[in-house]
């Protein structure tokens, strides 16, 4: 079980210190900013045009990158032939799965929570007041 949380651990390293993570954040905090300058021209509610279009680009943004680092996972593991150093070590081939997972996952987490934050930042300076099942949601 410890070799696959280091596996697990060494993905998410692998994966946070690549080329695409920060744009990525960057780009979906410029998407925020956005969200809210749409919101502001509209003549509708505020709250609900940038709740909807800064939700959606969120988890669209989310998708994007889980398929952009899955694929990437996949590719380096063959084309550096770390599947075949990494299943002769002591881990079996499901540890090594699952670690890979994990690493996604923490990596998926981490960008969700700063992404998160940085709309939160931006509910506050916009006086928005996020409710709380908004949140949650």
């Amino acid at each position: 079980m410890s070799t696959t949380f280091a596996s697990g651990w060494e993905t998410f390293l692998t994966l946070r210190r690549d080329k695409v993570f920060y744009p990525a954040l960057v780009f979906i905090v410029l998407i925020f900013f956005l969200a809210s300058f749409i919101a502001e021209w509209s003549v509708d509610d505020f709250r609900v045009i940038f709740f909807n279009f800064s939700q959606t680009m969120f988890r669209l943004a989310g998708d994007v990158l889980a398929l952009v680092f899955g694929s990437k996972l996949l590719l380096d593991a063959r084309t550096d032939g770390s599947i075949e150093t990494s299943l002769a070590r002591p881990i079996g081939r499901g540890g090594w799965v699952i670690g890979k997972f994990v690493g996604l996952a923490l990596c998926l987490v981490t960008f969700g929570i700063m992404a998160g934050l940085s709309w939160v930042a931006i509910d506050f300076y916009y006086e928005i007041g996020t409710p709380l099942e908004m949140i949650l949601w």
